[in-house]
């Protein structure tokens, strides 16, 4: 989805993810680790509404160019 895309209305759904545990070594932001959370999942036609996905566990790893 490009830029433009976001600043559509009703074409983003809400969502939340926290870190649950930090990866060991980690000392700068983003940090990387475990995070948990949800998104809301917007129904094609012809159903209507959104069903709330819950991620438990995802595993997400930072790196960056540190020149």
């Amino acid at each position: 989805m490009s830029d433009s895309g976001h600043s559509i209305p009703g074409q983003t759904s809400e969502f939340e993810f926290k870190l649950s545990k930090a990866a060991p070594d980690t000392k700068s932001y983003p940090m990387s680790g475990t995070y948990q959370g949800w998104f809301l999942l917007k129904q094609a036609p012809p159903k209507q509404g959104q069903v709330k996905i819950e991620d438990k566990e995802i595993n997400i790893n930072f790196t960056g160019n540190h020149s």
